[in-house]
């Protein structure tokens, strides 16, 4: 069979440097987007991002030719460059060094990730901080075929998933 197929699925996490709430409410609508951007450059497939006030996760899709770290390098230094540029009172803004990244089971995992509802941030500090997964509408739009499928697949991983995020 001629060609590569690969369907790599993962879960990055990264925080700003020393867990500062940096990414004040204004700035995901803006900046969420622009990470997208990036990981499109580097032919990857963002299916969803979100994050609080001091940290970021992504679900994403990634090729089999380039190491993960070639990615979050360009991520977080594209996504810093953009936070100087277009938040001039975060001057001081910094990703930390280092991320997380986890391997996603299968696409039924948008499932979860679609069907999750806003969450607030608890038990770190007495301000809450609310976060949301982002969806493009064409992943959104297949989602219906992988839901009933793969509920019960989820069901219980789902759980602790939870916890992870």
């Amino acid at each position: 069979m001629p060609g590569t197929y690969s369907q790599i699925l993962l879960h990055a996490v990264f925080s700003t440097k020393e867990r500062r709430p940096w990414i004040e409410p204004d700035v995901p609508d803006r900046l969420y987007p622009y990470i997208g951007g990036i990981v499109r450059t580097e032919k990857g497939s963002l299916y969803s991002v979100g994050g609080t006030a001091d940290h970021i996760h992504l679900y994403f899709r990634w090729r089999t030719d380039r190491a993960v770290a070639d990615l979050m390098r360009a991520v977080k230094a594209g996504s810093s460059k953009w936070v100087h540029e277009n938040c001039p009172k975060l001057g001081a803004f910094a990703w930390q060094e280092g991320y997380g990244v986890f391997s996603v089971v299968s696409l039924c995992g948008l499932d979860y990730w679609a069907n999750t509802p806003l969450r607030t941030e608890a038990g770190r500090s007495s301000s809450s901080v609310e976060w949301a997964w982002t969806f493009p509408s064409t992943v959104r739009m297949t989602l219906p075929m992988f839901s009933r499928r793969c509920r019960m697949a989820w069901a219980a991983s789902a759980s602790v998933m939870g916890r992870v995020l």
